[in-house]
């Protein structure tokens, strides 16, 4: 006897509301991707007979492929789960929903494969095979609620995701949230989930998944890491995380010990190091076996760049571990190998490594001076030229556009000055009554950028900006007033980004002390320059920020140093500073400097600051909370302006008697130059520089200050 038996499979993947012509001139893949896009709600109505279950049960593997709610109930009766049952004379849906892969008891365990987040649009169904047909979906499809897991998983999961979709995004969550280890259990549950197939299925998936993500070769210039992926290791289950282990060190070790040169591009390996180095912090890895390994390595020059790496990683996340838990034989062999890595290829990991274990002499992680050098082992700064005449008044800022081969003075006279780049006078723009008190160049904006204060008692302060239009010079864009606002100190782009930063003062209430703030501005919010209103608001410091600088090696990271000497490091994603650069001083308070930071410059992962405490300082934002690699002072030698030329590892400092160079060349060993001593045509010392800047293609040093100059040097 046959019966109606009606089948409802609703999908709810999320998306908005589809238009007819959507589908049209679409191929059927199309439109099947289009259909895993949309909410929808098939019913589907079919008479089944006993010596039909077979044909029903391939019609319910069909549907299962397509959609992980399915219900089957008696015609005319209320639709029941698919977690429950339901009868028929001669046909048992039971029987049906396991012959299909389902099960008539509850399924909504903690282990569901689809309690997990979804990371994407599933793959596209299978079309049903055999006799049976499906009637077409109803013209109008509305959108359904997305069907969540129960709460207390780590990641909800929509229904209908694969399990490989589920491995990306909960693999891909440990880098950014906290919770690892719901997050691993989490996925646990997926790649042993019997249902699924279990490891025999689902490792395969699991390690290639693991690998696409922890082993990107672009995390380094993207500034991320693979070390959250690994961690999120140590939450794995015995059985599992052995298995992976013994998996991915096979995968790394292939690839560490492939035979490169020694000034091979550290691009290639330097993920698989990290990730190497980061198995061994959670000791995953034996400490003791590893080292050996390195060791042996670093003896063959073809294998020497991956090994000095991996130690210099091993080191930055577990140099206290090694020194605690490692036998002192295994120690002794590190430090000797170490010792005999002379090539000139890797001078700063060797610094780095034995500066870190302790096994440094000199300056470095102890926060030491620079290293005094004869001045023959320095490049000298010579005067090339010196423009008199143009500026009224003292100079105080200065900006450098490469580009167009131009750049732009400006300061208490209320015009900037535009020059080519050999220091003809090209443009003179008027700025009413107000004049400039910072100035910098937004290449990716094609922007000049300019903080202003008026002239009058007022004292209003505004931000201006220029578009670079070479060979015309620069075509004024607006102005903002910065209402509320008490000082502005500085305004810096932020060239790896569509916006820029200023360090502030906002006024309070009746009463209240003015707030330092630090502002970004993304100009891609923004309809106008005159339109534009900060995108995000920084708080921290305890005094103005005196000094700001994006870091090299991340476009979203800078670093700010105030008036009391702190110095803070932040990422434009996170709401509060990522790290403080320094150590606590008498009070308990965290100050990279005595005094004010009144300069930051960057080059890759290190930042140099220098203060009114006469030093300069070189961090490395990889050893947050610890002293600077060194420390470069001299008496008398209050820091006005930093200018690092990148290209020649040369810092060029102006202090308020005298300006010096610094080599960097060695981070952790800078080298100072004796002050500068120049001698230009009209016979004059020099007073103050207010502004250095680099013009690096061709190798110029622009100089502007109190003596209303304009002087150019050049490296030799």
């Amino acid at each position: 006897m046959r019966r109606p038996w009606s089948f409802e499979m609703s999908s709810v993947a999320g998306g908005g509301a589809v238009q007819e012509s959507d589908a049209v001139g679409r191929g059927s893949t199309d439109c099947t991707a289009l259909l895993s896009r949309i909410a929808m709600k098939i019913n589907i109505t079919l008479e089944v007979a006993p010596d039909e279950v077979p044909l029903a049960t391939e019609l319910l593997a069909v549907l299962r492929q397509l959609t992980d709610h399915v219900a089957v109930t008696n015609a005319g009766e209320p639709a029941a789960d698919t977690q429950s049952s339901a009868t028929a004379a001669g046909v048992s849906p039971p029987q049906l929903q396991a012959a299909a892969g389902f099960s008539s008891t509850p399924q909504h365990s903690g282990d569901n494969h689809l309690q997990h987040v979804h990371s994407g649009p599933p793959p596209p169904a299978a079309a049903p095979a055999g006799p049976a047909t499906v009637p077409a979906v109803a013209p109008q499809l509305e959108q359904q609620a997305v069907a969540l897991a129960p709460a207390g998983l780590a990641m909800p999961f929509p229904l209908g995701t694969t399990p490989q979709q589920q491995m990306h995004a909960l693999i891909s969550a440990c880098e950014f949230q906290e919770n690892q280890e719901a997050l691993a259990q989490q996925l646990e549950a997926v790649v042993m989930d019997p249902s699924l197939g279990g490891p025999a299925v689902l490792f395969p998936s699991f390690c290639s998944i693991w690998i696409s993500l922890a082993l990107n070769p672009n995390l380094p210039a993207e500034e991320r890491s693979a070390v959250p992926f690994v961690t999120m290791l140590r939450f794995l289950g015995p059985q599992l995380q052995v298995r992976f282990r013994d998996y991915i060190m096979r995968h790394l070790v292939k690839h560490l010990t492939t035979a490169r040169p020694l000034n091979a591009n550290r691009g290639e390996y330097y993920v698989h190091a990290e990730a190497f180095a980061a198995l061994v912090s959670i000791e995953i890895v034996p400490m003791e076996g590893a080292i050996k390994t390195m060791c042996t390595l670093a003896k063959t020059a073809e294998k020497r760049g991956a090994a000095v790496t991996m130690l210099g990683k091993t080191v930055e996340l577990a140099g206290h571990m090694i020194l605690e838990k490692v036998p002192r034989e295994a120690q002794e062999l590190m430090r000797s190998t170490v010792a005999g890595i002379v090539d000139e290829d890797f001078r700063y990991d060797v610094e780095y490594i034995n500066s870190s274990m302790c096994w440094a002499t000199g300056g470095g992680a102890d926060g030491g001076g620079a290293h005094a050098a004869p001045a023959a082992q320095l490049r000298q700064l010579v005067p090339v030229r010196s423009i008199a005449g143009y500026h009224t008044e003292p100079i105080f800022a200065s900006a450098v556009d490469t580009a167009h081969q131009q750049f732009v003075t400006g300061g208490k006279d209320s015009y900037l000055q535009v020059w080519t780049q050999e220091g003809q006078p090209l443009q003179k723009l008027e700025l009413g009554d107000q004049y400039i008190s910072s100035l910098d160049f937004h290449p990716r904006l094609n922007m000049l950028l300019c903080s202003c204060v008026s002239h009058n008692t007022n004292n209003r302060l505004r931000l201006g900006g220029y578009i670079s239009s070479q060979p015309n010079g620069f075509e004024c864009k607006g102005f903002v007033t910065l209402t509320g606002t008490a000082a502005v100190a500085t305004v810096r782009a932020l060239p790896g980004t569509n916006g820029f930063l200023t360090g502030e003062t906002v006024a309070a209430g009746q009463g209240q002390l003015a707030a330092p703030v630090i502002r970004y501005w993304d100009m891609a919010a923004a309809s106008s320059f005159e339109g534009a209103q900060p995108t995000q608001v920084f708080t921290g410091h305890a005094s103005i920020a005196t000094a700001l600088r994006g870091v090299a090696a991340d476009a979203h990271t800078f670093a700010s140093g105030d008036k009391d000497g702190s110095l803070l490091l932040w990422d434009l994603r996170a709401p509060q500073h990522v790290g403080t650069f320094g150590a606590a001083d008498a009070t308990g308070r965290v100050k990279a400097h005595a005094t004010m930071v009144t300069s930051i410059e960057s080059s890759g992962h290190l930042v140099i600051s220098g203060s009114t405490d006469s030093s300069v300082a070189l961090w490395d934002i990889r050893q947050m909370g610890q002293p600077p690699l060194a420390k470069a002072a001299a008496e008398n030698m209050t820091v006005l302006k930093l200018a690092l030329n990148n290209s020649q590892s040369t810092v060029a400092i102006s202090a308020v008697s005298s300006m010096r160079l610094l080599d960097i060349s060695n981070p952790t060993a800078p080298v100072l130059s004796e002050p500068v001593v120049a001698a230009w045509p009209d016979g004059q010392p020099r007073s103050i520089y207010h502004e250095l800047k680099w013009n690096e293609p061709l190798g110029l040093l622009i100089a502007v200050g109190k003596d209303k100059l304009v002087d150019m040097f050049t490296l030799a």
